[in-house]
């Protein structure tokens, strides 16, 4: 884990979707930064909940 004066990074081995999952409840408070796969996956959930409320 390492501090700046825009947050804190924080380094995890994690396995499936749940950590995904957790991280949406953080809301605009996190970013996920890689690897590569785990941030697609992560916009294509944010951008299939945002298609849900624009019209």
């Amino acid at each position: 884990m390492r501090k700046d004066q825009e947050g804190a990074v924080i380094e995890a081995e994690v396995y499936g979707r749940g950590v995904l999952m957790w991280l949406l409840t953080q809301g605009s408070m996190v970013e996920v930064l890689g690897p590569p796969e785990a941030r697609e996956e992560m916009k294509q959930m944010l951008s299939e909940m945002l298609s849900k409320y624009i019209v």
